[in-house]
């Protein structure tokens, strides 16, 4: 018998949209989370748990052995991409001239989040449901 698909549903509430001046009316969503931010525990725990021969420790220390890599990456000043996003590092802010240096109080060291196709394509795969307005 095969299985059900998981169907997934983002539950979002309303707010002002506080950017638009000239209309009072319009709203932006937040999503409602059920549930703390997960963290590379909570994939260890995931991994363990669908009989995975490695113990939890293992596998978180593997993860925060990748998050150093993925880190030191960017630090380089190199782009890096897994089966999620690519994230490309970027200096933003307006030079004056070809020879202006850098200035803290204009320029800001950042980064680029770019989803995969991979996740491009589960996106397409939710829906959204809205809940109502946010309560204050």
């Amino acid at each position: 018998m095969p299985t059900a698909k998981k169907k997934y549903v983002w539950e979002v509430y309303l707010r002002p949209n506080t950017l638009t001046k000239d209309n009072d009316r319009d709203c932006i969503a937040d999503v409602h989370a059920h549930a703390p931010t997960q963290r590379n525990e909570d994939i260890a725990a995931l991994i363990t748990r669908e009989r995975s021969e490695f113990r939890p420790e293992t596998i978180l220390s593997i993860l925060n052995m990748r998050d150093n890599a993925v880190l030191g990456f960017i630090q380089d000043g190199l782009s890096f991409m897994d089966g999620a996003v690519q994230i490309s590092p970027r200096v933003s802010g307006v030079w004056e001239t070809e020879n202006a240096p850098y200035d803290e109080k204009i320029h800001k060291r950042t980064v680029d989040m770019v989803p995969t196709a991979e996740l491009r394509n589960a996106l397409d795969e939710i829906s959204v449901k809205v809940l109502g307005v946010k309560e204050e």
